[in-house]
């Protein structure tokens, strides 16, 4: 018995077709993927699609330049499909044709070109949906899968239509749905990460050794760009990612690393050094509900060898963390909680204000110019299924703070939401209570 694909209307409506009709489909598809290749090789020319192209980069899924292309070629592509007569009675099948067909187009036009995504290419424009299977189930099936493949399986719609056909390696349909879709075309630039389908992880060639997981991929590039985007990176995702597992394995040798010495050299560098630019801030802890609240001397840090790792302490080690609104604040404390702690505890909030002058690094900045990789990856979201008493994700954010102690800085800056920065300090004797929120 055949086969039944997803998309079996368009499957079974090309299967009665006569042979000139299909050489007719096979060529008004072709025409569409070469009219989709010159569009995209003006966009990325002409100067006005510029900024529209980086933006792509940021958010794959707004209605930008290309995806308007695509709908067009869409709308051309039905037009020609009913013009031919090749789907009468069935409009609805040859419009879906020819939005997958211009989806597809523009994929392969937005990927790095490998035997996968030409025989896709090929056998697609055929209505070959067997031949499509095939190219991918070639491509998954070894140890180490390119990256230009993963992201093509991304951004394409092909994998959603085939996906119960396939013979994936075990956790490579989650990790590819849990990627993010401007991670997924930024990564294919790493000429040595790969996919690996034992480990389940995205690893470097060059050292084995070096990891990451979807969730700290998609930190280390895949975030909206906070930085100019024609600016040269100083840091790459690799780099970083080599220099994390690193300091997994060596946390103490970290200054015998040429990254380790780098980013001690970037953050001496640095000119962004700020007093506390506002009058007062917010601080949060969270306690039980049946427990008589806080005083200000059981708000402030923790004794040492109590706290859990943080994005700039190590484990047992007290930093002061505040916020620069109440909301902040708040937020920062409720996304570590879990479902017991939101039931049992509740957040207590208190407003405190700067008594001294302090000197800061400003890591909050939405323009420093080479360093977005950087950036994104000290601001990574912290993965509580793995490793949860260490982080990896930790590691070179806490290595960031030794290194801004022996420069004489008291503490940083940070990003903290869209809408508010986040503070630690070494010490919490720069404050006085100023009142409970």
């Amino acid at each position: 018995m055949a086969k039944e694909y997803p998309f079996d209307a368009i499957a079974s409506a090309v299967s009665q077709m006569y042979e000139p009709q299909r050489r007719l489909l096979e060529s008004i598809n072709f025409d569409a993927i070469d009219t989709m290749k010159n569009a995209v090789k003006a966009a990325t020319i002409n100067s006005q699609y510029d900024t529209l192209r980086h933006n792509l980069l940021d958010s794959i899924t707004q209605n930008d330049a290309f995806y308007k292309l695509s709908d067009e070629i869409a709308e051309t592509l039905n037009t020609r499909y009913l013009s031919a007569n090749l789907f009468q009675g069935i409009e609805g099948t040859a419009f879906d044709l020819a939005k997958m067909q211009a989806s597809m187009a523009i994929a392969s036009q937005l990927s790095k070109q490998t035997q996968m995504i030409s025989d896709i290419t090929a056998t697609f424009a055929q209505c070959n949906f067997q031949g499509v299977v095939q190219a991918i189930q070639s491509a998954i099936s070894v140890k180490t899968i390119a990256m230009p493949d993963i992201s093509y399986l991304k951004i394409s719609p092909i994998l959603d239509q085939v996906r119960s056909e396939l013979q994936p390696p075990i956790g490579l349909l989650t990790t590819i749905q849990e990627l993010n879709k401007s991670c997924a075309i930024r990564i294919q630039s790493e000429p040595n990460l790969v996919y690996d389908t034992e480990k389940r992880k995205f690893v470097d060639l060059e050292n084995s050794n070096s990891k990451a997981n979807v969730v700290e991929l998609n930190s280390i590039s895949g975030f909206q760009s906070i930085t100019d985007n024609e600016s040269e990176e100083v840091f790459s995702a690799c780099e970083l990612m080599d220099f994390m597992s690193y300091l997994f394995d060596t946390p103490m040798l970290a200054l015998d690393n040429p990254v380790g010495q780098k980013i001690l050299n970037f953050i001496q560098s640095l000119r962004n050094v700020i007093d506390f630019d506002k009058d007062h801030y917010f601080h949060s802890r969270v306690r039980s509900k049946d427990t008589a609240p806080y005083v200000w001397d059981e708000m402030k840090k923790a004794p040492y060898g109590i706290p859990f790792p943080g994005r700039y302490n190590h484990e047992g080690q007290a930093h002061f963390y505040f916020a620069e609104t109440q909301n902040g604040a708040i937020n920062e404390v409720a996304k570590h909680m879990t479902k017991i702690d939101k039931e049992e505890k509740e957040i207590q909030t208190i407003m405190i204000r700067p008594n001294r002058s302090v000197k800061l690094l400003d890591l909050s900045s939405k323009s420093m110019r080479g360093y977005n990789t950087f950036l994104k990856y000290i601001r990574m979201d912290r993965n509580d299924s793995e490793n949860e008493r260490f982080p990896r994700v930790y590691l070179i954010p806490c290595f960031v703070a030794e290194c801004c102690k022996m420069c004489g800085l008291d503490g940083i800056k940070y990003y903290g939401g869209k809408d508010y920065s986040n503070y630690v300090t070494w010490s919490d004797g720069y404050f006085q209570f100023e009142r409970s929120v």
